[in-house]
């Protein structure tokens, strides 16, 4: 007998259920829709480009350091 209320419960959901998809499907549902934002558009511009670069600067390592070999056997 523990099985009815959870006979009752899943069945009062799929009642609730399907008013929520026969409602939500009607022509109705989407007659609100505001209307598009108005936007505005650039003209594109067609031109040819070049391929070069101006570096305006020095080149150098942020950190440096020396390595030195620390071996006691010679060759």
């Amino acid at each position: 007998m523990a099985n009815i209320p959870r006979k009752r419960g899943l069945t009062a959901l799929a009642i609730l259920a399907s008013a929520q998809l026969l409602v939500s499907c009607s022509p109705d549902a989407g007659a609100s829709n505001p209307a598009p934002p108005d936007v505005d558009v650039a003209n594109v511009i067609y031109r040819e480009i070049e391929d070069w670069d101006v570096f305006n600067g020095r080149v150098a390592a942020h950190r440096q350091r020396q390595l030195q070999v620390v071996s006691p056997v010679v060759v």
